[in-house]
């Protein structure tokens, strides 16, 4: 079973300290931006024409298919981006930022 970003944001908010002056070290390690490359369907996608599956092997590497590639991996990163906002915004709330 994949864990998927939008869980260990969850997690790091659950484990968030309630006071600013409690000490605690929290790390994040999001996967979404190592390949394949994951961002739900239904998130703001910036570069709609990407290549949602492909072999590394057998992939042409022609200047298309890596451009395609890389849209896919921009997508991943601009949903990273949202979760680590998501992130930050709480830590803001809860004035431990």
């Amino acid at each position: 079973m994949a864990i998927y970003d939008t869980e260990v944001t969850a997690a790091l908010l659950q484990n968030l300290p309630s006071k600013a002056y409690e000490k605690s070290c929290l790390i994040s390690f999001y996967n979404s931006t190592h390949s394949p490359y994951f961002f739900p369907r239904n998130s703001d996608v910036l570069y709609p024409d990407f290549l949602d599956e492909w072999d590394y092997q057998t992939i042409s590497r022609s200047p298309q298919e890596v451009a395609r590639v890389k849209r896919k991996y921009l997508n991943a990163v601009h949903f990273v981006d949202h979760e680590i906002g998501r992130a930050i915004q709480e830590l803001k709330s809860r004035g431990l930022y």
